[in-house]
């Protein structure tokens, strides 16, 4: 997928134990990555946080996605019951402690979306 002015990004925040990074990425790009690009996500980022930290201090991994719009979202959202997602959030509890998914689009394309009806307050 190409970024355009209606790419809608997903951000998944995902706060890390200590000690847990490689083993996580590796399970990511195994498990998760594949289902994910089927429903249509593009990832685009992957970045850990801090760059260099303390060894008993857990990373954060920030993954961006790209969706292809309105449809691209939908897309996403309809196949949540695909097998091996539940599975994966299940999985992804034994490496971590919190995670958050945010979604966010280009201040341009913000008026696109108001008129389109939905939007988090």
């Amino acid at each position: 997928m190409s970024e355009s002015p209606d790419t809608i990004y997903m951000i998944d925040e995902i706060e890390l134990r200590p000690g847990r990074l490689e083993p996580f990425l590796e399970a990511f790009r195994a498990r998760y990555l594949p289902i994910a690009e089927q429903r249509g996500m593009s990832l685009l980022h992957t970045w850990i946080t801090p760059p260099e930290g303390p060894p008993d201090l857990g990373e954060t991994v920030l993954l961006v996605w790209g969706l292809a719009g309105i449809p691209g979202f939908w897309r996403m959202r309809s196949q949540t019951g695909t097998p091996g997602i539940a599975e994966w959030w299940r999985e992804c509890e034994t490496f971590s402690v919190r995670r958050t998914r945010r979604f966010a689009v280009a201040p341009e394309a913000r008026e696109g979306y108001l008129a389109a009806g939905r939007v988090h307050a």
